[in-house]
């Protein structure tokens, strides 16, 4: 299932915000983030997390980047997103595949973005619901999640996908309810960022959190 960019109602309906604010704890070892895609950048998450003072390492994959071959020398890992899918048979994904399996059998927690839905995994519960995708975001213990949706957006990308050739699928599915216009994203974008970009805050902050501990 492929859903274009667009702000969807209920997105984050099942993450609750407590109020609770974190008390940037100290890091020596980076968080490996795997960018897959030119335009699909670590965004508001790698601003929120140097504001928290944590350090990043961003391996370009699309740009002839190889994966870190173990997570010894990794506080977290984060895997973005882009237009391939994931049955596409391309080795850097087989590359975040397999760190993915190494963060579970450890203690690295994994954020990752995808633009397919998933099923929940086994083990796994559903922690973000939406009206027109269901499975928006889950949680395997207390270190890992899998989100769905684009929490890391940021105006800078909210720009530049909508001039991409990917922002075709906007035109070619706009008679289905959950894709919204051009003119629609860039009226929410200015309505509701900053709503969103605190909701992100909040799942980057625990996040940090449990890799600190």
């Amino acid at each position: 299932m492929s859903v274009p960019p667009s702000y969807i109602d209920g997105t984050i309906a099942a993450v609750r915000n407590t109020g609770h604010r974190c008390s940037s704890p100290p890091f020596v070892k980076p968080v490996a983030v795997l960018q897959y895609y030119v335009r699909d950048g670590v965004g508001f998450f790698g601003k929120h997390l140097r504001t928290r003072g944590v350090p990043l390492r961003v391996f370009e994959l699309f740009n002839g980047d190889t994966a870190p071959a173990l997570l010894e020398s990794f506080s977290g890992l984060c895997l973005l997103g882009g237009p391939m899918s994931v049955n596409d048979d391309w080795r850097p994904l087989r590359e975040g595949e397999r760190l993915v399996l190494e963060a579970l059998r450890t203690d690295v927690p994994v954020f990752q973005w995808h633009n397919e839905m998933f099923s929940v995994p086994q083990g796994a519960r559903l922690i973000a619901t939406g009206q027109w995708c269901a499975h928006q975001a889950f949680a395997i213990g207390s270190l890992h999640i899998g989100v769905q949706f684009h929490c890391e957006i940021d105006q800078p990308k909210i720009d530049s996908w909508l001039t991409v050739a990917e922002s075709a699928d906007i035109d070619r599915f706009a008679d289905s309810p959950a894709v919204q216009c051009r003119e629609a994203i860039r009226s929410a974008t200015e309505s509701r960022l900053a709503e969103g970009q605190r909701a992100a805050a909040h799942i980057y902050d625990r996040w940090i959190e449990r890799v600190a501990s």
